[in-house]
């Protein structure tokens, strides 16, 4: 290039860079226009309007001196106030943007022409025509749009409808100004590089331009290239930046593909080519300029100075098919692609400025776990349920990540996805806020983990290494050390001699039930209360003799006679195991000969490891939650080869309602057998279920690896030459459901000898049994030391049952008093022999409990049926409540058939459905909640409304002499009113009109109004009623039971009518809750209970010291309630009337808006302020402030200041608005996280 073209190339530049610096000064003053309003009305100087593209200002002199007002032009746009049109004025923006573009390419290729030899394509000299033409065009595009703008309405007004309505015009007195010129003067600059070019044009075609114009090229053609130009005498360079032009004229004009990268890549080491590695990032946009076998050389689209190689499998085309993913993936990708790029930003700059920043590991470990799981929504593999959960997870990783970095706070909905604040009303926006906050704060610190509620424990048997010629069968339970006792069933498995292994390699349990006891919360809690995993091995081989010589010729016998024989045992500690629950943990276990399972037990916490050849292998995995969230969370464990479930020996910490049980548990302790002789010392206990027709086929359930096993009989272990054996088996019986009759255990001792065939076994030397079921009655829970009874050698008949009528316990003999021992021809009792058993009763369709059985079958006991009502209702019974909570349904039928029946029993019926309800409020008992919801749905009684409605309004008169009583009723009154509601509907559909109704429910809440003003009642009674009182308004408005004026006119009553006792948070809590009910939102009624609540509002903000927070020191929690729960109420008002999109409901009125802001807005004003300088938490009153500014007009304004009768009021007003403004901007309340909040406070 010679040296005159050269020059052409850098004036060319020059007049780029002017040209765009006039467009830009275009842009950003306001000066396209220029108006001179004047005043009909008065003589008024000094009046200008200045317009611009963005912004303008106004000055107007209203007849006390100019006021001077910016405006912007885009909000006026937004709120259809303005004078310019909104689609002219997107063309003009539309076109100069373009026109910036151009403008600025233009100026590039001169810039790479000036120092580079030119090129004889659109990159080059030629170019210069083709950008400067279309930055022309655009230009003379957006003149010409401003032009008609100009002609069709600014040359005729420029002022708003205010404006003119007092009498401002600017007709015939607009003129164009001087921004206008600066883009016409940077359209004639364009046409100078045009002139230029032409003026110096030359035909030559470099060889470097015939290269560049390759569309495709491979790294070898580029790389031979580059020899021929250093030949040529080109500088390196230069070449370089040929390929950095040829690359941005590819992109241009998309002659190349946009490749993203699929995964990241960095190459540190050696490298023995010239050109360098481009590194990536994953999500990061590149273009290709070249490609070679598994190579390509190209550039970041974020970075454009980045060129370098990279492999192809690193990236993937824009127009590859990709799985498909829906579009809430997308959202999450995109999401998440943004969030990687800020975080890694963030860190770099970090720690340029210091070495290590706070949580620096835990960021880097999210962004890891970010991309991650970016990698697997991409997948398209997950599906909607899995996604919206992991949504969740991320969000919670993204919010925490955030503050650590110092991010901004992200505002979220219910389901994970970022709010729109332009969408969202000031209320929304600060909740999201709030609740963003307190998650952050509950998250803070990854590394406590919450307190678990439901757990499992899964066991998988690996293999067993067993020193026995015999066939052994293991057996695995849970011991708890604090209750020193077995609390899971047990689970068995089998060792073959013949294999050396496991006869099932699926020997897995999964242990359920286990909840917040089990789990160590604590080092203290882990040493107070362990589990133990027990281990018990036993030898399924037949006596042996003690002659060696019998032993080589001794017969053993079927092998279905073979008794099980203790053979060793092992205890595993599973504090450890619980405690650092981290995926599965092998343990290999010895089993010990030497001691029995008791005495491990007995010395857990110093037992020494004993190393042998028996061993047992297993794994353990602890998974956290109930089993269908394990289910849910892990279906890997349950899809192939699923673990075999045990229950516990007891209900679960929460039970559940559908969960149907009828499992009876024994546990076989010890016995004392003494007397006989010494050979008949080996004992082995059997045990069946015998009802009034024989024994029970198949009641005994054993829980094998084989899957679950009925038997008819069970039998125990035989403990060598043991007359006193210690058990501790737990067998697990089935109760017979719709069971009519009376069950009993049958427990028979037998010898175990060596087999001999002469000599059959001849039956049981002994007998003990326990009643299960008597007279509808079930065993009680605990332990019981029965009775034995010896038999004769071969007297014992299977089918003989007399032994019934004799005591089975040592209890039962005793309340005899019998002067004689008990016995028949058969059984004679034992006086020194005895066996303890202990029993827990898992059942939910038969109870133990004699009182709730004795009302469930009230008819047939009748005499003791006022003890049992009255036993139901104490404070202990609610020890036993989840025998109760297993018979809602029959006991409420149970209770209003009593009432139809008995008059005088009114008061224990009610006191028993008041128990009922509170029992199903706890939280261990909340499954049980919908059981009683249903039954309420579904009520038939026709009358139960005319005898509960006396009693409740009994209750609330007599509160100061039954507060126990009274106070558990205003707990339960929301479910009463909804049953005495149900119950007169009944009534009224089967015809049976009554007008009592109205007049009971006048009298009843007369009595809440009396009640609220009786000093002598207790103020927790009172605050109680008013906290519960609120959820009688659905039920009494349902259907048009009771009349909607009358509640309406109760709840101003009781409103005006609130005790001293009451306290502000109770006060406020139930104006909170009526304003959350459907009742409030109907037109009619928030006539009257709209002033009343504001006025009430205002009373306690005012009595409760915070106007005055300065000169009255103030309780702060008091003071930190009553703001919360003021700002609460006006939150709902202004959420439910002004902002809510339902349609069913109408909207609130502006005389309803005025109202609230005449009553509140001074107060709400005054409150801010002074909480903010008195560093109180002044958040959620500033927000409030924001929220009724919002909600407040230019006309409303003037209408609330013109209500101050006074210039000195008005002054007041301003001055104390000036004060809460400079204040907001001084003493920000939000945290500088809370950017949205910060962003709407600055906006109004």
């Amino acid at each position: 290039m010679n040296n005159r073209r050269r020059l052409s190339m850098f004036i060319s530049l020059i007049v780029f860079i002017v040209s765009l610096s006039l467009v830009a000064a275009a842009l950003f003053t306001d000066y396209w226009s220029e108006s001179r309003p004047i005043n009909k009305k008065f003589n008024s100087v000094n009046n200008y309007v200045h317009l611009g593209l963005f912004k303008g200002s106004r000055q107007l002199d209203w007849g006390l001196g100019p006021r001077y007002k910016p405006f912007s032009v885009y909000q006026e746009l937004h709120d259809r106030v303005g004078f310019v049109s909104k689609v002219p004025w997107v063309f003009i923006l539309f076109f100069l943007a373009f026109g910036i573009l151009w403008n600025a390419v233009g100026a590039i290729v001169s810039l790479l022409n000036t120092v580079a030899k030119e090129t004889d394509t659109v990159a080059g000299p030629k170019g210069i025509y083709l950008w400067s033409i279309l930055a022309a065009v655009s230009y003379a595009s957006a003149l010409i749009t401003f032009l008609i703008q100009y002609v069709t309405t600014i040359q005729t007004n420029v002022l708003l409808s205010e404006h003119i309505s007092s009498g401002f015009s600017t007709e015939n007195r607009t003129r164009l100004s001087f921004s206008f010129y600066f883009v016409t003067a940077a359209l004639i600059l364009l046409l100078i590089p045009c002139l230029l070019v032409y003026g110096t044009s030359s035909s030559k075609r470099s060889r470097i331009g015939r290269f560049v114009g390759n569309s495709r090229c491979t790294q070898r053609q580029i790389v031979t290239s580059k020899e021929k130009c250093i030949q040529n005498g080109t500088d390196v360079n230069t070449y370089r930046r040929i390929v950095v032009l040829y690359v941005f004229y590819i992109s241009c004009f998309h002659f190349i593909d946009s490749f993203s990268a699929r995964c990241n890549f960095s190459w540190n080491g050696p490298s023995p080519l010239t050109y360098p590695f481009l590194p990536l990032h994953i999500g990061e946009k590149v273009t290709v300029a070249c490609s070679c076998d598994e190579w390509s050389y190209g550039s970041s689209l974020d970075n454009g100075n980045r060129f370098g190689i990279f492999p192809n499998n690193a990236v993937m085309s824009f127009n590859e098919s990709v799985p498909s993913i829906s579009n809430e993936a997308i959202e999450i990708v995109e999401e998440l692609t943004d969030i990687l790029k800020e975080w890694w930003h963030t860190v770099k700059n970090t720690y340029y400025h210091q070495a290590r920043m706070e949580c620096q590991d835990e960021v880097l470990v999210y962004m890891e776990d970010i991309m991650v799981m970016r990698k697997k929504i991409l997948s398209g593999n997950v599906p909607i349920e899995e996604l919206r959960e992991m949504r969740s997870e991320l969000a919670r990783k993204i919010d925490l990540g955030n503050q650590w970095l110092g991010l901004d706070m992200l505002i979220r909905d219910d389901m994970g996805r970022k709010m729109d604040s332009d969408s969202t009303s000031v209320v929304q926006i600060y909740r999201a806020h709030v609740d963003a906050a307190i998650f952050i704060s509950l998250v803070q610190k990854p590394n406590d983990s919450p307190g678990v509620t439901a757990f499992s424990l899964l066991v998988h048997a690996l293999s067993a290494t067993v020193d026995s010629k015999a066939e052994c069968e293991f057996t695995l339970s849970l011991y708890d050390t604090s209750e020193k006792k077995f609390i899971s069933e047990s689970f068995v498995f089998y060792w073959s001699f013949s294999t050396g292994n496991l006869t099932n390699r699926n020997s897995k349990v999964l242990f359920n039930d286990l909840g917040s006891k089990e789990y160590p919360s604590s080092s203290s809690s882990v040493e107070a209360h362990r589990l133990l995993l027990c281990i018990r091995v036993a030898r399924i081989a037949p006596i042996e003799q003690t002659s060696s010589t019998l032993k080589k010729h001794v017969d053993p016998g079927p092998p279905q006679l073979w008794p099980r024989q203790p053979y060793a045992a092992a205890v595993l500690d599973l504090s450890n195991v619980i405690g650092d629950s981290h995926g599965a943990t092998e343990h290999i276990i010895s089993l010990n000969r030497d001691d029995s399972l008791e005495q491990l037990i007995a010395r857990a916490n110093t037992a020494r490891t004993t190393f042998g050849r028996a061993q047992l292998m297993i794994s353990t995995e602890v998974l956290l939650g109930s089993l269908t969230q394990i289910k849910k969370m892990h279906p890997q464990i349950f899809s192939s080869n699923p673990p075999l479930e045990l229950r516990k020996l007891s209900f679960a910490d929460v039970i559940s309602a559908d969960d149907i049980r009828n499992d009876l548990y024994v546990t076989l302790l010890q016995g004392d057998l003494h007397g006989g002789k010494g050979s008949d010392k080996n004992i082995e206990v059997r045990i069946t279920v015998v009802d009034t027709n024989g024994i029970v086929e198949n009641s005994i359930v054993m829980i094998t690896a084989d899957g679950i096993r009925w038997t008819t009989t069970y039998q125990s272990l035989v403990f060598y030459h043991d007359d006193k054996p210690k058990w501790n088996e737990a067998i697990k019986v089935q109760i017979p459901e719709n069971i009519d009759q009376n069950i009993h255990l049958r427990i028979t001792f037998h010898h175990k000898k060596t087999f001999d065939k002469a000599k059959q076994e001849k039956g049981p030397f002994a007998l003990a049994f326990a009643r299960i079921m008597e007279g509808a009655t079930l065993i009680k829970d605990g332990l019981h030391e029965l009775l034995v009874y010896k038999i004769e050698t071969g007297r014992f008949d299977d089918n003989d049952t007399s032994y019934t009528r004799l005591p089975a316990t040592r209890e039962e003999l005793k309340a005899s008093q019998a002067q004689l021992r008990p016995q028949t021809t058969t059984f004679v009792y034992g006086e020194k022999n005895f066996l303890t058993i202990e029993t827990v009763t898992c059942s939910t369709t038969l109870t133990h409990n004699k009182s709730l059985l004795d009302i469930l079958r009230w008819k047939q006991n009748r005499s003791n049926l006022k003890e049992r009502l009255e036993e139901i209702s104490r404070p202990k019974f609610l020890a036993v409540g989840e025998e109760l909570v297993k018979f809602i349904p029959n006991f409420c039928d149970a209770l209003f058939e009593i009432l139809d029946h008995y008059p005088d029993y009114d008061s224990l019926v009610f006191d028993d459905l008041v128990t009922l309800v509170q029992l199903v409020k706890e939280e261990r008992y909340k499954n049980f909640r919908p059981v009683l919801d249903k039954y309420v749905e579904n009520f038939h009684s026709t009358v139960a409304f005319l005898k509960l409605l006396p009693v409740l309004r009994e209750r609330i008169e007599n509160a100061e002499d039954t507060h126990e009583r009274s106070l558990n009723t205003m707990k339960s009154l929301g479910t009463l009113i909804k049953l005495i509601v149900r119950s007169k509907l009944c009534s009224d559909r089967l015809g049976m009109a009554s007008n009592n109704f109205q007049f009971l429910i006048d009298e009843l809440l007369e009595a809440f109004v009396v009640f609220m003003q009786n000093k002598r009642v207790r103020m927790t009674c009172q605050n109680m009623a008013l906290k519960h009182i609120p959820a009688i308004i659905p039920h009494l408005t349902y259907y048009d039971v009771y009349n909607s004026d009358d509640l309406t006119n109760f709840l101003v009553r009781l409103m005006d009518h609130l005790g001293e006792n009451i306290s502000s948070r109770c006060r406020l809590n139930f104006l909170k809750d009526v304003v959350q009910t459907e009742h409030f939102i109907q037109e009619e009624n928030r006539k009257k209970l709209l002033p009343k609540i504001i006025e009430k509002v205002v009373e306690e903000l005012e009595t409760s010291g915070s106007v005055h927070l300065q000169d009255v020191v103030c309780d702060q929690i008091k003071m930190d309630e009553c703001i919360s729960a003021s700002a609460d109420i006006m939150f709902y008002i202004i959420e439910r009337l002004f902002c809510s999109t339902d349609a069913v409901h109408g909207q609130g009125s502006e005389e309803e808006l005025y109202l609230i802001v005449w009553k509140s807005f001074r107060t709400i004003v005054q409150t801010t302020i002074v909480l903010i300088n008195a560093k109180y938490s002044a958040s959620v009153f500033c927000a409030l402030t924001i929220a009724m500014l919002s909600k407040l007009s230019a006309q409303m304004y003037k209408l609330y200041l013109d209500s101050h009768a006074t210039r000195i009021d008005k002054h007041d007003l301003l001055m104390e608005l000036v004060h809460l403004f400079r204040d907001l901007i001084n003493k920000s309340p939000f945290p500088c996280s809370w950017f949205q909040m910060i962003l709407l406070q600055d906006r109004y």
